[in-house]
């Protein structure tokens, strides 16, 4: 998790950083961005800067608060999607609240299938981590 004071100072600098999103089975903690389009952090860092690896960052009209099948997207190099596992826990916090989510499956094509969150990961084969959301 982003220690408060980090955060804090991160979030006087840049108001797109809405959150934090972390898998602890795979040692990730990272910010969770939300931009103007969904295309702006597929490419910049949470300063705005360029950066090929891009940010974490939920759909330009998401809410995770009202839980309307929001989704996060990321470049492959920020997420080592071969190791993660079906029920391994995602907790993302949000605003001044925390959502946890358990992954229910890892697929090329989302049609027809049910989730609470969808994280879209962008890489040379693209893949679909599906969630379904869970008391924390």
């Amino acid at each position: 998790m982003i220690s408060e004071k980090s955060s804090n100072q991160i979030s006087m600098s840049v108001d797109d950083i809405i959150g934090y999103i972390n898998i602890k089975s795979i040692n990730l903690t990272s910010n969770l961005m939300q931009g103007l389009d969904n295309t702006f952090y597929l490419s910049h860092d949470y300063l705005r800067g360029y950066s090929e690896n891009g940010e974490f960052f939920l759909d330009f009209e998401g809410d995770l608060e009202n839980n309307n099948n929001p989704i996060i997207y990321s470049r492959k190099e920020n997420i080592n999607i071969n190791y993660l596992r079906i029920n391994d826990l995602i907790e993302i916090g949000y605003l001044k609240n925390t959502y946890c989510y358990k992954i229910n499956s890892i697929k090329d094509n989302i049609k027809n299938n049910k989730y609470d969150l969808l994280i879209k990961v962008y890489g040379d084969n693209n893949k679909n981590i599906l969630c379904k959301r869970i008391n924390c």
